[in-house]
C-alpha cells in the first residue's frame, strides 16, 4: 500500500568538494504525481527509520533542486 508521499534526500550545499543532502519527505502535490514538494523529515522510530533508508536506497540522492538553481 502506497503512503502517498517518500522519505529522500536532496542536496542543500558542498562543502570542501562534497554534496551535503538533507533527509525529507516528498509528496506529489501536483496534478502530475511527480514528487514536487517536500518538507523536514519526521523520524519517530526505528520503522521510520527503516522506510527512510529504504526509500533513500532505491531512489538515491536529488540533485534535482540544487541543479535548476
Amino acid at each position: 500500500m502506497s503512503k502517498g508521499w517518500k522519505y529522500g534526500l536532496i542536496k542543500v550545499a558542498e562543502e570542501d568538494g562534497d554534496d551535503v543532502c538533507e533527509l525529507v519527505e516528498l509528496y506529489p502535490l501536483g496534478t502530475n504525481n511527480e514528487y514536487d514538494s517536500f518538507c523536514k523529515a519526521h523520524i519517530g522510530s526505528v520503522q521510520c527509520l527503516k522506510n527512510a533508508l529504504k526509500d533513500i536506497e532505491r531512489d538515491g540522492s536529488n540533485y534535482e533542486l540544487w541543479n535548476s538553481g
